[in-house]
């Protein structure tokens, strides 16, 4: 520092060399440039770049460190763009912290050195409420221009989100429940949407829709993004296959439960299980409507506990089954022991009848002495004709009795009945029995029915027997049953 010795007045002399100088000390406020100064210390009410200088850089209104004044701004100054203002709080003895910087290019860091943003923290930034909703916390938007305000992010009443000028509050979360609204400001579950028809979530927009989520009219709409696509239902697992489908909509419209592939309405992999809905009038079954589906003529399903079967309108309950013991039941009756079911045709339902009043019922019998050789029961002659393919059901039995020859007994016999469909007999039949001195035994044996299935044309079954051992009478006494097909 360069200095001088200089002449120094005293007293009166002092007065005015420090007044000429622009100096003034009056109740020990020096005024600088200001002849009646206020405060302790007190600039000339001009504005000028350069008030205070602490470091003169150069010398020009510009490059310098300290400061000024300019018509409603007070300037703090530094010399060149490379330099910045800091803000420091003593440490301790040996050391200050740093508390914030101005950047010479205008970036502001509040903890941080090097802030490269107009405005970078180092840690949180907390925004004060206004005291009313038209002042709440938050930050407003510009649009590019800076012509309008576009958006605002804060908080609205117990709420923190995003709003538009034009859509209003879009996004929100209780800050109490942490409940989110999508143009929703009182979100009352996780994720709740504005009460309003329309898609409400797309998670993938395809080229001709949308595969998501929608609400219209009294329906919650789950939609594919094309006609070919379907919709799965299934479980995710972090390990392969992944993903397992349970269920499947194909994009015509079939279900699929148990495939993939569905080719009808519904499509089941498996059986399925309809349970009752608790009374008679829910029982379980299915309802079939007519072609115009206008009407419900049908029901396929459980009558009580133990009856399942087919109801019509027009009839009630036509056909059903016990589900414990099997027995049938047309129009409410299960016929008799031995009553076949017999068509009335298309106008009327069928009815229970005996075999013999309805279908044809041949029956033939004849005895013969059975000695050890072939015998031909030529009086049995069951001989039928059929105009198509017919079931036939044979019936026979067997009555031996003694005829003297067994001396002393008791004495076995035993024998066999072929019986001889048009001139044919694959099949014999045995029969054991025991004969006593003076013709005192005797025996029978049923056998049947056995079937047969026969085309059209003329038919007959004749018998034909012998004795494997033993001497006896044999009365063979036969019946057929013919069934049209």
């Amino acid at each position: 520092m360069r200095t001088e010795n200089r002449f120094r007045p005293k007293g009166l002399l002092a007065t005015v060399v420090l007044a000429s100088v622009g100096f003034l000390g009056m109740a020990q406020n020096i005024g600088i440039g200001n002849s009646n100064p206020h405060a302790p210390l007190q600039f000339a009410n001009n504005t000028v770049n350069r008030k205070i200088v602490l470091y003169e850089h150069v010398n020009n209104e510009h490059e310098f460190y300290g400061f000024g004044l300019n018509s409603g701004i007070l300037r703090y100054q530094t010399a060149t763009t490379a330099d910045d203002h800091v803000f420091y709080s003593g440490a301790n003895s040996t050391s200050s912290q740093e508390l914030m910087r101005i950047k010479g290019n205008g970036n502001i860091g509040i903890g941080a050195a090097d802030p490269i943003y107009l405005l970078d923290l180092n840690g949180r930034l907390r925004i004060r409420g206004g005291g009313n909703d038209n002042n709440s916390a938050g930050i407003w938007l510009n649009n590019n221009s800076n012509a309008s305000l576009q958006a605002f992010m804060g908080i609205f009443q117990t709420n923190v989100g995003f709003y538009g000028n034009n859509a209003g509050w879009g996004l929100m979360m209780s800050t109490e429940t942490g409940n989110v609204g999508i143009g929703n400001s009182i979100p009352y579950s996780p994720l709740s949407f504005k009460q309003a028809l329309g898609k409400k979530i797309s998670l993938y927009p395809g080229p001709s829709g949308d595969a998501g989520f929608g609400v219209w009219g009294n329906e919650l709409r789950i939609h594919s993004d094309n006609p070919s696509a379907a919709i799965t239902f299934g479980y995710d697992d972090y390990n392969a296959p992944f993903f397992t489908e349970r269920m499947r909509i194909s994009g015509a419209g079939n279900v699929g439960i148990g495939n993939s592939d569905p080719a009808y309405r519904l499509d089941l992999s498996g059986r399925m299980r309809i349970r009752s809905g608790g009374s008679a009038a829910t029982s379980a079954g299915l309802w079939l409507n007519n072609v115009a589906n206008s009407s419900v003529p049908a029901f396929i399903g459980m009558l009580s506990d133990n009856q399942v079967g087919f109801y019509g309108s027009g009839v009630g309950w036509g056909f059903t089954m016990n589900t414990q013991t099997g027995a049938v039941e047309f129009d409410g009756n299960t016929g008799t022991n031995g009553e076949v079911l017999l068509s009335r045709g298309a106008g009327a339902s069928p009815t229970w009848q005996g075999i013999g009043s309805q279908l044809p019922f041949l029956q033939g019998s004849q005895q013969i002495r059975m000695d050890g050789t072939d015998k031909n029961f030529s009086s049995i002659n069951l001989s039928f004709t059929t105009g198509r393919q017919t079931r036939v059901l044979l019936w026979f039995s067997c009555y031996l009795s003694s005829i003297g020859a067994c001396v002393v007994g008791p004495c076995p016999a035993a024998g066999r009945v072929v019986p001889v469909l048009n001139g044919s007999g694959p099949n014999f039949f045995e029969f054991t029995s025991v004969q006593y001195p003076g013709g005192g035994g005797s025996d029978n044996r049923s056998f049947g029915p056995i079937e047969y299935i026969v085309g059209a044309g003329n038919h007959n079954i004749t018998f034909r027997g012998r004795s494997n051992l033993g001497q006896f009478d044999l009365l063979i006494i036969a019946s057929a049953l013919l069934i049209p097909l």
